[in-house]
């Protein structure tokens, strides 16, 4: 499996991790110039979607039972694939 970093994604993956329909994401292509750009094969740098997801909250009309008030759609992301395959860490559990 390739690394976080140099994965790519489809419109359809993009949709799925964030939560949302590929409808979505293709508005997004269209409509933010800031969108990360698609290869010769339409697919997406994961790295730079990562970055632009994070950069996105999720509205609070359409959150589900996961979101809260500052979540992002890389979070769901983060959710979706779990820390090791995106490359976070773990977090650590609260001190007391």
């Amino acid at each position: 499996m390739n690394q976080p970093s140099d994965r790519t994604l489809k419109q359809s993956e993009i949709a799925k991790l964030a939560g949302v329909s590929r409808a979505a994401v293709t508005q997004w292509v269209k409509r933010h110039r800031d969108f990360p750009r698609a290869d010769g094969n339409g697919r997406f740098p994961f790295r730079d979607v990562m970055i632009w997801l994070g950069s996105r909250r999720v509205h609070g009309s359409i959150r589900d039972t996961h979101d809260h008030a500052g979540t992002s759609y890389a979070d769901r992301v983060h959710r979706a694939l779990g820390p090791a395959t995106t490359g976070a860490a773990t977090p650590a559990a609260p001190s007391r």
